[in-house]
């Protein structure tokens, strides 16, 4: 099998919107999908607006990063995958797995690098929809972070792709790995929010050493399945202190990436297999925060999935105090971030804006 659909992305967007940044990690620099240009292509396929194209063997739903010129991803390659049911489930599963880095040159899309990082012999089920390959890796001071769940993380010399190190965290994803890491100072910070265990670790950048764990809070859920999730965390700095966001079932927690203490928790009700990021937007006017709220105030955002759609919550910080809106603040479906006829992303955006 070919995957074609994050390289060509790359080579469309990339090139027109970050040809001078980096996109270094999932949803960019700051982990919340910010970009300083709105000149992406509204129209491309096969035979127009495309700069290269090149394909890469395997399968993977893992984002691009794109630093120094070169854009890297990961894929895996799947042997004889088949359906199995497990406890009533219909699940697919890999008989065996490759896993690969992939680095191809920013401007011409040639391949340079194909780094196997494994074989997985027995390879745990997945969601039909889901792959072996869906976290986004990041890069930070010459070195590729690889994440590809309880099958193992790898670090990687981003000039010459050899391996650095390699560290696995056993935890059952139950439907497959879908969290991001993130890097934050001297540690990478990885999300494990399986059915068996939940919590959050971090590991050394420059050896893979598991630094610090700490457990999710308790979760009222019986069922197992009601207690898993796959969200990236983000880094934020609040009145100087950097801290980590990390949403997951029932609770989104904020944790100090030195220690991994826990600062603050939040509940946000019964949800589970919660897959977006936090967002964090500071609405401070003169000494005021936005929607009347304390000025020492703190926004969060963050989206709980539900059939159909998203509802976005707000968590207000102040001090030792934290809030949670007891009603969504929206709900939005499909249909409303759809592009309609004759609509571009640069009508979007002002219609956003307006």
């Amino acid at each position: 099998m070919k995957r074609l659909n994050a390289i060509l992305l790359a080579a469309l967007v990339f090139r027109s919107a970050f040809a001078e940044d980096s996109w270094p990690q999932f949803r960019g620099p700051t982990g919340q999908g910010l970009a300083t240009s709105c000149l992406v292509p509204d129209h491309f396929d096969q035979t127009s607006g495309m700069c290269w194209r090149t394909e890469i063997e395997g399968k993977g739903w893992s984002s691009p990063v794109v630093a120094d010129g070169k854009i890297w991803l990961t894929t895996a390659i799947e042997h004889e995958r088949t359906q199995t049911k497990v406890k009533g489930e219909t699940k697919d599963v890999a008989s065996r797995l490759n896993l690969r880095a992939v680095c191809v040159d920013f401007a011409s899309g040639k391949l340079l690098h194909e780094c196997e990082l494994a074989e997985v012999k027995q390879a745990q089920p997945i969601h039909a929809l889901n792959t072996y390959a869906s976290p986004t890796p990041v890069i930070s001071d010459g070195k590729i972070f690889c994440h590809f769940g309880t099958y193992g993380t790898w670090c990687l010399n981003a000039v010459n792709g050899e391996v650095i190190w390699h560290k696995q965290v056993v935890v059952d994803h139950s439907v497959g790995p879908g969290s991001s890491p993130v890097v934050c100072g001297k540690h990478l910070i990885i999300v494990c929010d399986g059915i068996d265990s939940q919590f959050v670790a971090a590991l050394h950048i420059d050896t893979g050493e598991e630094v610090w764990r700490t457990l999710r809070p308790p979760m009222t859920a019986a069922n197992e399945e009601m207690k898993k999730a796959y969200s990236t965390p983000i880094v934020i700095e609040v009145d100087g202190r950097t801290q980590i966001a990390a949403p997951g079932a029932e609770w989104i927690c904020s944790y100090d990436p030195v220690t991994g203490a826990e600062l603050w928790r939040a509940k946000h009700g019964d949800g589970f297999s919660t897959s977006p990021s936090a967002v964090y937007w500071r609405g401070m006017t003169e000494g005021t925060a936005t929607a009347g709220a304390p000025a020492a105030a703190r926004k969060w955002g963050f989206a709980e999935g539900l059939q159909g759609g998203l509802q976005m919550y707000q968590i207000a910080a102040s001090g030792d105090q934290v809030l949670i809106s007891d009603k969504p603040l929206l709900t939005i479906t499909p249909a409303d971030v759809a592009l309609h006829p004759g609509q571009t992303s640069q009508s979007l955006a002002k219609a956003a804006s307006d």
